[in-house]
């Protein structure tokens, strides 16, 4: 564990060069990173300055690590806290914790374009999972464009399934998920659309057999992405 430790705890800590340099490179660092832009930019700083005060820690027998990692926490963690936009960048201390933030950087992007995909889709949308693209050649490639994209995504993140329920839910400072709206350890998240309906003009231009095979005819012809 690497608590908060209590302030004259902590203070101990001070007479080491070593700790308060590090702490100089976090408000440095943060105030940097506050002032960026750009998602990649401020991720990729993040964890920079994460590495970096994990490389500091001391690896002797006279120090403990974790009250040490609790110092930190008790006169530098407030600088991480205000770092919330682009998936925040919390405080780290430990090296597999590192994994655990890029998984949730993954499930931010992840839950930013399925809400991407399904806003521009919405205006289709009838009852139930089905979607109405008639002959609008954008929808109905947005709509194969999405089924792949999750199908993708479920693969991706039931790999890494094992971490996220040992990590996540441990790890509240470190996860912002699962949440109720994009709850990425639930399978219904990445359901696929069902139907998309296809007029038959569009489905007369499907000439490959390829193609003939993915889309279905009724009434109105029905696209099973």
């Amino acid at each position: 564990m690497n608590l908060r430790v209590q302030s004259y705890g902590a203070l101990y800590f001070l007479k080491y060069s070593q700790f308060t340099q590090t702490g100089a490179y976090i408000r440095s660092e943060t105030a940097s990173i506050q002032k960026e832009n750009n998602k990649d930019d401020f991720r990729r700083k993040c964890l920079a300055l994460n590495t970096h005060v994990i490389s500091r820690i001391p690896r002797t027998q006279y120090i403990d690590q974790n009250r040490w990692k609790g110092a930190l926490r008790t006169f530098y963690g407030n600088y991480h806290e205000v770092l919330t936009k682009y998936g925040g960048c919390p405080m780290i201390l430990d090296e597999h914790d590192k994994e655990l933030l890029v998984l949730n950087y993954e499930a931010e992007d992840f839950c930013e374009q399925k809400q991407e995909y399904l806003k521009y889709l919405k205006t289709f949308k009838e009852k139930g999972n089905k979607y109405n693209c008639k002959s609008d050649t954008n929808c109905i490639s947005k709509c194969r464009e999405y089924n792949v994209w999750i199908n993708e995504r479920k693969v991706h993140f039931n790999n890494k399934k094992v971490q996220l329920y040992k990590n996540c839910r441990r790890k509240e400072h470190l996860s912002q998920f699962p949440t109720k709206k994009c709850n990425i350890l639930e399978s219904e998240t990445f359901q696929g659309i069902n139907t998309c309906l296809v007029s038959d003009i569009i489905l007369r231009e499907e000439k490959t057999p390829e193609k003939l095979n993915e889309v279905s005819k009724e009434s109105e012809s029905e696209y099973n992405a």
